[in-house]
Parts: C-alpha cells; sequence; structure tokens
C-alpha cells in the first residue's frame, strides 16, 4: 500500500450570500512513517464569533499532539485505546491554551463586545470580558484521522463523520455514536467537559481509505445511503491522483455540493487513501444498511398508519359531510398511500433479503382494499368521482405529520433548513451523485 493524504475546505453558499467567512479548516501531512489528516467545524452561532480561529487552531495542535504521541509514547496495537486517550487529553488542553493565547495577544474588539453584550446576560458577558470563558468565541469540531503499517485510528469531537473504506467497496461509519449531538446541537472543543463525548475507533486491517468530512457535507444527503456513498466513492478515486489539476476538481465538486444543497453549509473533506489501490464498486457498510432497513419499516408502518387513518375517518362520514370533495380527498389520499407502501415494502423486501434477515412481516388488514367496505357509504363513493387535488397544507394535515423541536444545544450553531433532495433510486450510484449535484430529478 502506498498512502498519501489530501484535504480542501470550501466557504459555503449560504455564507457567501450572508458575508460569512469560511469557518470550517482542513489539514493532512505526513510524520515519521504516519498519514495524518484532520477536519473542523467551527460553530456558526452568534456566541462562537471567533470559530474559524478556533477551527484553524484545533487543525494545527491535533497534528502537535499526534507528533508528540509518535515521538513519545507511540501508537501500538495493543495500548490503542490508552494512547488514544493521551492523544485527545493533549489535544483538549493544547487547544485551550493556545485560544487563550490568542486571545490575550488579540483582545476583543469594541465591535464583537458591543454584539455579544447585547446576546449575553449581564454574568455572561462578565466572563467574557475577564475571559473566564473567552474558549467559548472560539468553539469548534474536530475529527481527525491516521494511519501507519500496523494500524490505523480516529478521533472525534462533536459532528461530521470518518469513514473506513475497505478493498472490496464497503463505505462504513466506524465511530461510536455521539451522546450530544443531535439536530443543531452538537458536542465541541469548547464545552466544559470535552473529554466526555470525545470519541474515536481504530483497526488493524488495511484500509483503502479513511475520509472525513464535516457536517455541512453529510447533511447535503438525506441519509447514510448511496448518495453519500457514491459523493465519497469520487472523493476517494480523485484523492489517490495528487495532481494539481485533480485538486481543483475536488474543489469544485465541494463548490458544486454547497451550492446545490439547500444547507448551503462550509464543506471540508480530508483523507488518507492508498493511491495504488484498485477501483470496486462502491455500497454503504452493513450497519448502515440495517439503518436503512429500519427507516424503511418505519416508514412503510407510519404510511399504512395513515391509510388507517384516512378509511376510518371516510367510514365516519355522515350524511351532512358526505360530499363529493370531501370523499374523494380522503380516498386520493388512502390511494396514494397503498401506492407508496406497495413501493416502500418492495424496496423493505429486497434490502432484507440483501442482508439476509426476515422480510418484514404484513400488517393488519385495516389498510387493505377491503377495509371498511362493509360500511353503506362504500356503496355511494364507487360512484363519485375523484379528481379532487389535495392542497399540500390539507395533505399535512391529513398526514398529521408532527415535527420534533430539537434540543437546547451544547454549543450552538445556526438553524440550517432541511435539506430536499431529489430522488436518489433506480440508478447507478454515480449518476446518483451526479444528478444530486446537478439538481436533477
Amino acid at each position: 500500500m502506498q498512502y498519501r493524504t489530501f484535504h480542501a475546505s470550501r466557504i459555503g453558499a449560504a455564507h457567501l450570500r450572508s458575508g460569512l467567512p469560511c469557518q470550517d479548516c482542513s489539514t493532512g501531512d505526513r510524520y515519521s512513517g504516519w498519514l495524518f489528516a484532520a477536519v473542523a467545524d467551527g460553530h456558526g452561532n452568534r456566541r462562537h464569533f471567533r470559530s474559524q480561529t478556533g477551527a484553524d487552531i484545533a487543525c494545527r495542535v491535533a497534528f502537535e499532539a499526534f507528533r508528540r504521541l509518535v515521538d513519545g509514547p507511540g501508537l501500538l496495537p495493543e495500548a490503542m485505546d490508552a494512547r488514544l486517550g493521551l492523544l485527545k487529553e493533549d489535544i483538549c488542553l493544547a487547544w485551550r491554551d493556545e485560544v487563550l493565547g490568542h486571545w490575550q495577544a488579540h483582545p476583543w474588539t469594541e465591535a464583537e463586545l458591543a454584539e455579544e453584550q447585547a446576546l449575553l446576560t449581564p454574568e455572561q458577558y462578565t466572563r467574557l470580558l475577564d475571559g473566564s470563558d473567552a474558549h467559548i468565541a472560539y468553539g469548534t469540531t474536530l475529527c481527525l484521522a491516521f494511519a501507519g503499517e500496523e494500524v490505523w485510528g480516529a478521533v472525534q469531537i462533536g459532528d461530521g463523520c470518518a469513514v473506513r473504506v475497505s478493498a472490496d467497496g464497503e463505505y462504513s461509519w466506524p465511530m461510536p455514536a455521539s451522546t450530544v449531538n443531535q439536530g443543531n446541537r452538537t458536542a465541541s472543543l469548547c464545552m466544559a467537559d470535552p473529554m466526555r463525548d470525545f470519541r474515536h475507533c481504530w483497526g488493524t486491517d488495511r484500509p483503502v481509505g479513511i475520509l472525513l468530512c464535516t457536517d455541512g457535507v453529510e447533511k447535503s444527503f438525506p441519509e447514510r445511503g448511496d448518495g453519500i456513498v457514491g459523493f465519497l466513492h469520487w472523493v476517494w478515486k480523485n484523492g489517490r491522483d495528487a495532481s494539481e489539476n485533480r485538486a481543483d476538481d475536488l474543489d469544485r465538486m465541494l463548490d458544486l455540493l454547497t451550492n446545490r444543497s439547500s444547507i448551503g453549509d462550509d464543506v471540508s473533506v480530508a483523507g488518507i487513501v492508498d493511491a495504488n489501490a484498485a477501483d470496486m464498486e462502491p455500497r454503504p457498510g452493513r450497519d448502515e444498511r440495517m439503518a436503512d432497513l429500519e427507516r424503511l419499516r418505519a416508514r412503510v408502518l407510519e404510511t399504512e398508519n395513515t391509510i388507517a387513518f384516512n378509511v376510518a375517518r371516510l367510514a365516519r362520514l355522515t350524511d351532512a359531510d358526505k360530499t363529493p370533495d370531501m370523499a374523494a380527498q380522503l380516498q386520493a389520499i388512502i390511494d396514494r398511500k397503498r401506492d407508496e407502501v406497495r413501493q416502500l415494502r418492495e424496496e423493505e423486501a429486497s434490502l432484507a433479503e440483501a442482508l439476509g434477515v426476515p422480510v418484514m412481516a404484513p400488517t393488519e388488514d385495516s389498510t387493505s382494499d377491503e377495509a371498511g367496505m362493509d360500511d353503506p357509504l362504500w356503496d355511494d363513493i364507487e360512484d363519485w368521482t375523484t379528481t379532487a387535488e389535495i392542497s399540500s397544507s390539507e395533505n399535512e394535515a391529513d398526514e398529521a405529520a408532527a415535527a420534533e423541536e430539537p434540543d437546547a444545544r451544547e454549543a450552538e450553531k445556526e438553524p440550517t433548513p432541511a435539506p430536499k433532495h431529489p430522488s436518489l433510486k433506480d440508478t447507478p450510484i454515480l449518476t446518483k451523485i451526479l444528478r444530486f449535484l446537478r439538481g436533477n430529478e
């Protein structure tokens, strides 16, 4: 294997529109036979008004801490968990020291203080002035990876992702799940106790790639499925080539991604790839496909519940309510949702078969075509026209869709709209990512 590193960061389309700087940072390097890569994402919330600098510092001190570990205790497979614990502690302490040093060398400006005074409580503002909470202004995530002859590993605090690429084309997410990250809430180096959600993973196998992304990339895709795997496979193939043209291609691809994404966040990728690895057909890892299967099954149940709800509504219509429009609207919802269930169950069965697990059991007959047929209203419904269109607002109400409010944020980030994605089904995997980036259905 011949490992090499690459990295790229691009400003988000939403940041360009609002005049914000790029708050991401990425890096890649080599040291004493080891390859190293990292990405950091400074928080966009106004309280973290120096997060761009915080992200830059995070990538720099992470590499310095890694070099100290290599020169000192070393990275041996039999002691990896303990060694990675030391690495994480060193990063946390070094980052805190560096950002406090930056604040001392560059005190708060009048403009910064004026904005923060309007935002903070008197106690918070006092702690900002005296430097007790200076590190909060620099809040950032961090994800780094390394690889050597005998072992590879990664550590991460906050959102974003680390992805392992196997020689047979499997793209897997080996990092343990966060106990903090949810919605717009993320763990951060500026937390009071960053070690409590500073995670790590490692292995002694020989992956052909370890890819890192900030959340601007990950959240541009609906799930850890074919879409993001197709994008990461393009990144992996591009990363094997050290030419300047390939680096330009990566920049253009990231620009295209943030411009086509409804999020428009800054985007960063970095990685360690085997330059001599043969190309392969990419696919999500088993854990990711099992998660897809569970999502499919949840959608089946939700859709069948919607059908049952509207079948019951239709059956309960009184003579006063029994109008062609009302019945047609309900029947249109039922028919459309039954088509969705059939398609979802076909997808579920295909994926379950591929994973070697049982297909989802059929549900009760409450959603079948015969459901409620003993109600006399069905005799009239058969004769009514069903051409009424369902308005989007009424459709949402009929389907009883409810959005859960995000929890209070550990390290606040500016809220972003939920991404809207074109269909990524039934096309070759690389065609899917290209169609997504071009914004085509």
